[in-house]
């Protein structure tokens, strides 16, 4: 596992990241900075390779704040409910296509300018990779959930929306 911590003299005996060999797997880690501005990455039990990702800040007397909300289902693409289908009709999402997720007005958050949201891939038939980002002609090189065939993997996002108030998300092959 890995435990991600702001530099301490021990590491917290907690983990931030659980793996299996071979695996390769996202997690989002909300930690404090050092000091000096750093956050600390212990590795234990084996070796590993890592990737470390900036997301966001959350800054000091920052004009905005997070705001948590009780979990609301946003899209569900297995659902023939417009509501929940991320403009699928119910179909599931192809490799390399794409879904934008409306995450603020009514049903979301009225007044936001990111998302935290939870990403679950089930039952997907090929492995590969979900993206969860802000719209650009640019597709940001880090995933947000990898998985195998068949499996059902989820991780945390927090997405800065764009104009359109929306969450984009892309499925790829494996990063």
């Amino acid at each position: 596992y890995v435990t991600v911590h702001p530099c301490l003299a021990t590491a917290p005996v907690v983990s931030s990241l659980n793996l299996a060999a071979g695996e390769t797997r996202p997690n989002l880690v909300i930690v404090p900075l050092s000091s000096a501005g750093e956050v600390c990455l212990t590795v234990a039990e084996t070796s590993t390779d890592l990737l470390v990702d900036l997301a966001g800040e959350l800054a000091p007397n920052a004009a905005t704040t997070y705001t948590p909300l009780a979990p609301i289902r946003l899209a569900d693409t297995r659902s023939a409910d417009s509501r929940l289908n991320a403009g699928s009709s119910g179909v599931r999402l192809r490799s390399s296509g794409s879904a934008t997720v409306k995450a603020a007005g009514t049903r979301g958050a009225p007044s936001a300018v990111a998302a935290m949201v939870n990403v679950t891939v089930t039952d997907p038939a090929a492995s590969g990779y979900v993206t969860v980002h802000p719209c650009s002609p640019t597709l940001p090189d880090t995933s947000t959930v990898n998985f195998q065939a068949g499996q059902t993997a989820a991780n945390a996002a927090v997405a800065l929306l764009d104009s359109d108030v929306t969450v984009p998300v892309n499925i790829g092959s494996p990063n």
